[in-house]
């Protein structure tokens, strides 16, 4: 806002010396006033062309938090519609929430990424003995104990 107060002061600053020379009549004065004339239209110009610069930059910032409002927004309604569960001791992922007493489904989520904010798929390899995360090699899940749809419930113990 202080630079649009600036520009139009500049152009009233203007006018009042354009104003001025025309009443004088003098030709020295009315050079100079052109003078000044030119010098003040250059400064309003500056400033019209650093207040769109500033414009565009606010703009540009606000599509990119829009795009990110829109990707958070896109995985929470994923999040709602998966089911978090145990593929091995320790090892969890998220997958499509089972219809009717079904077993989980591919694709599994990669359940390190998906808590991160990222929506990562993981394939079966290996001859089905790993789900691997196709962003981290970190998060792959060893399955060799444990088939990939079923629910590991630890053993019970009667020591107690």
């Amino acid at each position: 806002m202080i630079e649009i107060t600036g520009a139009l002061t500049g152009a009233r600053n203007m006018l009042g010396l354009a104003k001025g020379a025309l009443d004088a009549r003098d030709d020295a004065k009315v050079r100079e006033a052109l003078a000044a004339v030119n010098d003040k239209l250059f400064d309003a110009l500056t400033a019209a062309l650093d207040i769109a610069t500033k414009a565009s930059a606010l703009q540009s910032s606000l599509d990119e938090a829009n795009a990110e409002i829109v990707r958070l927004k896109e995985l929470e309604d994923l999040r709602k519609s998966l089911d978090e569960f145990q593929v091995r001791p320790g090892a969890f992922v998220f997958a499509r929430k089972p219809s009717g007493g079904a077993a989980y489904d591919h694709p599994y989520y990669c359940h390190t990424c998906l808590c991160d904010g990222r929506q990562t798929v993981m394939k079966l390899t290996g001859f089905a003995e790993i789900l691997a995360c196709s962003r981290d090699s970190q998060h792959n899940i060893d399955l060799t104990a444990h088939k990939p749809h079923e629910i590991y419930t630890p053993p019970v113990s009667n020591q107690w």
